[in-house]
């Protein structure tokens, strides 16, 4: 009931209060607005009905977060008889010899992969290089030669020697003394050494 006449004189303030300016201007003789209606404050009354969206304040009270606690069954704690006469029910367990058994322990488990590869061999190698092509005893031949025969056109001549002909060195230096090989009629081109038995057109 207090609150309503709190409510009832708030509103009557504010109606004052708003009316001031409005009484003011009529008073001074201006125009109202056209198209603006200034509507009457109505003052809800106890006996008149109630619509729309409606609050009701009320003192609050504390929230606890622990539970009630919760009832629990009445029971009985059976007695030793009882509960011997109770388990002389059940069926004995059946043994087996095989039921004690050692603890089952898996296969020790392959260690991890190692990166790389393990080669056996002793450090430093042994020397397995070979000396160079000795000269071969016996008279100097030509073991072979290309082309053979009459063809139209030949890319390259090349002759093999049974022996070393020629140290190693450069190209230049190795036909600088001439070479042991003539073609008649000379044709454009030049000779080279490929390694020191065979000589190329």
């Amino acid at each position: 009931m207090c609150s309503r006449r709190v409510i009832c004189a708030l509103l009557l303030s504010f109606q004052l209060i708003g009316g001031l300016p409005w009484s003011h201007h009529m008073a001074s003789g201006q125009t109202r607005q056209p198209g603006r209606v200034r509507r009457p404050l109505h003052v809800q009354q106890p006996g008149d009905s109630m619509k729309g969206l409606q609050f009701r304040l009320g003192e609050g009270s504390p929230v606890s977060d622990a539970e009630p606690p919760r009832a629990t069954s009445p029971y009985e704690k059976l007695s030793e008889g009882d509960s011997q006469s109770l388990l002389g029910r059940l069926q004995p367990i059946k043994s087996d010899a095989t039921d004690e058994k050692d603890f089952a322990i898996r296969d020790r488990s392959l260690p991890a992969p190692r990166t790389g590869r393990t080669i056996d061999a002793s450090f430093p190698p042994p020397d397995s290089r070979t000396g160079p092509d000795t000269a071969s005893t016996g008279p100097l031949e030509v073991l072979r030669y290309s082309p053979e025969g009459d063809v139209p056109l030949a890319p390259q001549l090349s002759v093999t020697f049974s022996q070393p002909m020629v140290a190693v060195t450069s190209h230049a230096d190795s036909t600088a003394g001439g070479v042991p090989v003539k073609i008649t009629p000379q044709p454009e081109g030049r000779w080279r050494w490929i390694g020191t038995k065979t000589l190329l057109f």
